[in-house]
């Protein structure tokens, strides 16, 4: 994974197939109105054309580094939003090109 800013957020960007991993191992979770978590089933579509950004408040028109993110709502990895403000998820090849601080990240389930 890849830590970047965006508009002075910190922003926590994956592959595609880590993407995958994280929800066949259920820490993908997606967060209702009344803060309480659920499990997502399967990863939004994550193109060559455009990935998926993941943030407690909706954000619109993003590119970070030439890739386009489209909102896809308050979604959290484990139990909680702490390696960073918002979390992207851009295809494998176009990953190559996000610049940013590599992170190795562990979710402790």
């Amino acid at each position: 994974m890849k830590r970047t800013i965006l508009e002075d957020k910190k922003v926590l960007v994956m592959d595609k197939k880590t993407g995958e991993e994280l929800v066949k191992k259920w820490l993908l979770k997606k967060v209702d109105q009344d803060d309480d978590t659920e499990a997502v089933d399967k990863l939004p579509v994550v193109s060559s054309n455009h990935g998926v950004l993941f943030a407690k408040e909706k954000v619109e028109n993003v590119t970070i580094d030439g890739a386009k993110l489209k909102y896809e709502g308050n979604t959290i990895i484990g139990n909680g939003r702490a390696y960073a403000d918002m979390f992207a998820i851009v295809d494998d090849a176009v990953y190559g090109n996000v610049k940013g601080e590599e992170k190795s990240v562990g979710v402790l389930k």
